[in-house]
């Protein structure tokens, strides 16, 4: 009945999609054994926040084959999605947890991050079902996780409830790039594995993301949290040839006009055309994820042609030139989004036109646009 049931869905929600976003498993697989041969870690796929983007569920299936130490979300909600997806590899919930959900703890293979003294001792006195936790240690941040000396004192008082397993302990690097902030966050580091290993054995120590993967051999860690560089972008090595990002996204041609000189373009007049032009328009805006920095700046591409948005970026409709577009057609598709790096209208280019990182741009593509497996 189910599978009947299942048919009757995908006929009745068939449709042609104006926006497609398409996500390249080959390109995630080869980033992640890249970044698993570069480290010599394991390495945790980090898919909080819609997967970067990417898609949540479709890319947790991709990597639920493999074996891994867990996957990372930001909190809850999206290990409740996970878990209802039949995900069979741990999860931990890197983020915040309200302490009632820790408790009920009604989630399979699913571990809970706990950075602050009142969650630690609520769990100590409450907790009656066997619950696994990371503890978060703030080493220099400032930002989350326990103060080196309350996690010193608390961490032999976690062994007075036993249904409360110490699966982990990690922290955050700020900036790899300030050496002395680094090295007094290594230095802390360390301290806190040397005291932990006094108390508890086989516990998971990460520490490191993709910012921090070219010196993972700095200080030890099992695990290598693998977030922005797993979706082919490296915040430190911008330009680098060794990823592939995965994610592109494609619409169609919905409208041609032709404009005059003089002619003004889009919301509040910000393009004045300087001779007769061609116009094009895509049903993508800010909404869909072109964001309004690229108003009169931003580029689309026809086929191989880079093709210059004009005019304001609208919430849903975007329009670009092709006046040196031969014969341009409707319902032609057009790359929003490329992921060839070197594409005027790739996220590393867009980034450096706006002034951003790939994870502002990333992030803001909606949930609702379809997201395909290629």
């Amino acid at each position: 009945m189910s599978k009947i049931l299942n048919l009757y869905r995908k006929h009745k929600y068939n449709y042609e999609n104006l926006v497609n976003i398409n996500i390249y498993k080959d390109n995630l697989l080869f980033n992640y054994t890249y970044f698993k041969k570069l480290t010599k870690l394991l390495v945790a796929p980090v898919l909080k926040s819609n997967a970067y983007g990417h898609g949540l569920i479709l890319t947790a299936k991709v990597f639920d084959k493999f074996l891994l130490p867990f996957f990372v979300v930001d909190n809850y909600s999206e290990a409740f999605i996970l878990n209802n997806e039949k995900i069979k590899n741990k999860i931990l919930i890197a983020g915040y947890t309200d302490i009632k959900n820790i408790l009920q703890n009604k989630l399979k293979n699913t571990i809970y991050s706990v950075g602050n003294i009142e969650q630690l001792n609520s769990l100590i006195i409450n907790c009656f079902k066997k619950t696994y936790i990371d503890i978060k240690v703030d080493t220099g941040m400032n930002r989350q996780g326990l103060v080196l000396n309350d996690y010193l004192q608390i961490l032999i008082k976690i062994k007075e409830n036993k249904n409360l397993v110490l699966h982990g302990v990690f922290s955050h690097l700020a900036d790899i790039n300030n050496k002395l902030l680094l090295k007094m966050q290594i230095k802390n580091w360390n301290l806190i594995q040397a005291y932990t290993n006094k108390f508890y054995s086989n516990v998971v120590y990460h520490l490191g993301s993709t910012s921090s993967a070219g010196i993972v051999n700095t200080f030890k860690s099992n695990v290598l949290r693998l977030g922005l560089g797993l979706y082919g972008y490296d915040p430190n090595l911008i330009n680098s040839t060794d990823i592939m990002p995965a994610l592109e996204i494609i619409s169609i041609l919905t409208n041609i006009k032709m404009v005059n000189k003089g002619d003004f373009i889009g919301y509040n007049s910000t393009f004045k055309a300087n001779e007769h032009m061609v116009l094009g328009t895509v049903p993508v805006g800010y909404y869909e994820g072109v964001d309004l920095r690229l108003s009169n700046s931003g580029f689309f591409y026809y086929k191989l042609t880079p093709c210059k948005i004009v005019g304001r970026v609208s919430m849903n409709i975007s329009i670009f030139d092709i006046t040196n577009i031969n014969k341009p057609k409707i319902s032609e598709k057009i790359e929003i989004i490329s992921k060839n790096k070197y594409n005027k209208n790739s996220v590393i280019n867009i980034c450096k036109q706006i002034n951003t990182i790939p994870y502002e741009i990333l992030v803001k593509i909606p949930l609702n646009l379809k997201r395909n497996i290629l």
